[in-house]
């Protein structure tokens, strides 16, 4: 890991890491034990069985867990990605579809992101403050009874307050492909109304794969960053030929 980071660094870049916890999107055969997760709801994304519903004290753990895992900081990277979308674990906590809680970790939008704040501020102990911290945020899970925008636009302000420098969008339990959503940077009007509401910057992803559209989105506002993944895994020259593309 090293290694590649010493290459990405000798290339003029940065490397994040992202550290993620499954949840009930684990599976026994795979972890030799029961699933966990917020409340005894099967995954609507990825079915399996009924996690066990955490306790008090196993949260405690799972958040001293992701300040353990931030650590990993030392082996160069430039920054951390704490992730809470696509069904896995933290955005299980923030979608009501899979969190039916009634203490202080369930019901309100702020109760929902209650560990997500409690791990914000682990990490930050744990990284100091002059490291980047960003969460990729399930904003909507587009589904009858989930997560909307306007859940997602108070998580985002209390994500800004508690010291969060990026916010990276993408979908909740609907995953990154989002049937109806079309076209490049499908998940913008999430990031539009997202970044009017904060200061902080705001990552776009969904479906980019042209320099000239991830430009157009920019100038139209529709996030301050954009994030390629499938385009890039693609052809690793995709940077490298859009820069040339777009003469910057």
């Amino acid at each position: 890991m090293i290694h590649v980071i010493c290459i990405v660094h000798g290339n003029g870049s940065k490397a994040i890491m992202q550290i993620s916890h499954a949840g009930s999107a684990a599976t026994e055969d795979v972890t030799g034990t029961t699933p966990v997760g917020p409340s005894p709801v099967i995954n609507p994304r990825r079915g399996g069985s009924i996690p066990r519903q955490l306790t008090h004290q196993e949260i405690n753990v799972i958040i001293e867990s992701f300040q353990s895992a931030s650590l990993r900081k030392e082996a160069g990277f430039d920054g951390v990605e704490i992730h809470s979308a696509h069904g896995y674990f933290l955005n299980q906590f923030f979608s009501p579809l899979t969190n039916k809680r009634t203490d202080e970790y369930g019901g309100s939008v702020i109760n929902r992101i209650r560990i997500h704040l409690q791990i914000v501020e682990a990490v930050r102990r744990a990284v100091g403050e002059d490291f980047p911290i960003l969460l990729r945020l399930g904003a909507a899970d587009f589904m009858p009874g989930g997560t909307t925008i306007e859940d997602s636009i108070i998580a985002a302000k209390a994500f800004e307050q508690a010291g969060i420098d990026i916010l990276d969008i993408s979908g909740g339990f609907s995953g990154y492909i989002v049937p109806g959503l079309t076209g490049q940077g499908y998940f913008a009007p999430l990031t539009e109304a997202i970044k009017k509401a904060i200061a902080i910057p705001v990552i776009l992803t969904g479906g980019i794969t042209e320099a000239e559209a991830a430009e157009q989105l920019l100038a139209e506002g529709k996030a301050d960053l954009i994030g390629v993944g499938r385009a890039m895994l693609k052809d690793s020259l995709w940077a490298k030929e859009a820069i040339e593309s777009l003469k910057l």
